[in-house]
């Protein structure tokens, strides 16, 4: 009888884990098509599109070493392979109870949060934040109230509430705590989103039609037109206010101080992009605009769709709501400013990185899930990696003499960002409102 295997070796035979080969169920969607580009996304204030994405190859191998470098220093008191640790025993019994055919990108995001988060947030957890036990201090969860504007598919976010400083938590080193300390009291309660599709949506193809993006003019849709009745944000009520064009938007802090990547040379190097209104006489701040790259593949302009979705997401989630206007239903979403994102379609995978400052998205090599040989190991370093990276945020929150004025502008009906200005020809207000 063979011995039981130590913890080191537990945790080596986890890493090699990945999801198996999904595929379409008899019933499932034919479209291939994403949602079209909403109000929200047309009108997001220049100073947060996308304007440029950047390939990171090192990105994958960088998070995997997050992971290493945890190992090392939780070794010394790694607790016994017990609770939720996912071994190989309890894979197989989840893994059992599932069906590997999908309808469409809610079974994909289901099928991720009860295999891939299910596994990886216990590990991420104990190795990340040092727990004493493989607890899911770190958890993933899906968005329920599906909308189309700006609201993203799935979150990691922190278990329960940390300001309460309850078993959970009062084990951690107090480093560690001052940490989440400091997320709870900036109110960053969602630490890295998701974006998923379909299988017919997210098609080899068209993943590899992203990755061809890399390097290239970015175009970002904004409206057509600003103060005349021909608009292309399909939303005549939203499009104008009080005789102005409506800016969307959200608050934003820092970028990370420490992170397991480095950037710099991919900042330099980076592509501006093109948006929409570059294609016209000139931009609304009277500058000529060199027109983009005109994409004409069908799979090129179903990725550029993609990832326009992506960004809107990660930037509209810290507004903050008080409009009795709004449904209940928004009144959900909570206060986020993530820099990790992820691209999912079931068998294939993104994974990027948001820099605030530069307006860049540093995107990883296209992830087959299924032939990843350390796939278990990424998404763990995924998930510390979004952790201390979001502490990072909140501690410089925390200790500056005051916070960026991109964090503390609010965006409220029928008054001006604090520019200054009185003969501002645009008003940012907050057009929260979805279709």
């Amino acid at each position: 009888m063979p011995g039981v295997l130590t913890v080191d070796q537990q945790l080596e035979e986890f890493w090699g884990w990945h999801p198996p080969l999904l595929e379409k169920s008899a019933d499932h969607r034919k479209s291939a098509g994403t949602r079209i580009t909403t109000h929200y996304d047309m009108h997001l204030d220049e100073s947060l599109t996308l304007k440029s994405i950047v390939s990171m190859p090192s990105l994958l191998s960088n998070l995997e070493n997050v992971v290493d470098k945890a190992l090392d220093a939780a070794r010394p008191n790694l607790p016994s392979i017990t609770g939720e640790f996912p071994n190989e025993r309890k894979r197989k019994g989840v893994l059992d109870a599932m069906s590997k055919f999908m309808k469409d990108e809610g079974s994909v995001a289901n099928f991720y949060k009860n295999t891939t988060a299910k596994f990886c947030a216990p590990v991420a957890s104990m190795l990340g934040l040092q727990h004493p036990a493989w607890i899911p201090s770190l958890i993933w969860d899906r968005q329920q109230n599906q909308q189309t504007s700006a609201i993203a598919d799935g979150f990691l976010k922190i278990n329960g509430e940390p300001a309460n400083m309850n078993s959970l938590w009062s084990t951690l080193k107090p480093e560690i705590q001052r940490g989440v300390t400091a997320i709870n009291k900036e109110q960053i309660l969602h630490l890295a989103v998701w974006e998923f599709k379909s299988l017919k949506a997210g098609s080899m193809k068209v993943m590899q039609a992203i990755d061809s993006l890399k390097g290239s003019p970015f175009k970002w849709t904004a409206c057509t037109q600003e103060y005349s009745e021909a608009y292309s944000c399909g939303s005549k009520l939203k499009h104008l206010r009080n005789g102005k064009l409506t800016t969307t938007g959200s608050r934003m802090a820092f970028d990370a101080i420490e992170t397991p990547w480095d950037i710099s040379q991919g900042i330099s190097a980076g592509h501006k992009c093109k948006r929409k209104r570059d294609l016209g006489d000139g931009d609304q701040h009277g500058n000529d605009s060199p027109p983009g790259e005109v994409i004409t593949d069908t799979n090129k302009l179903k990725a550029c769709d993609i990832i326009q979705q992506v960004m809107p997401f990660i930037l509209s989630f810290n507004i903050d709501i008080n409009c009795s206007a709004f449904s209940k239903t928004w009144a959900e979403a909570v206060r986020s400013d993530a820099t990790l994102l992820v691209v999912n379609t079931g068998n294939f995978e993104f994974i990027g990185v948001r820099h605030r400052e530069s307006r860049t998205l540093f995107l990883s090599p296209l992830i087959d899930v299924q032939n990843t040989p350390t796939y278990a190991k990424l998404h763990t370093g995924l998930y510390i990696s979004a952790f201390c990276d979001t502490v990072d945020r909140a501690l410089q929150l925390c200790d500056a003499a005051e916070p960026p004025s991109s964090w503390t502008c609010k965006y409220y009906p029928d008054k001006e960002c604090n520019s200054g200005d009185e003969n501002m020809s645009r008003e940012v207000i907050l057009t929260f409102l979805f279709q």
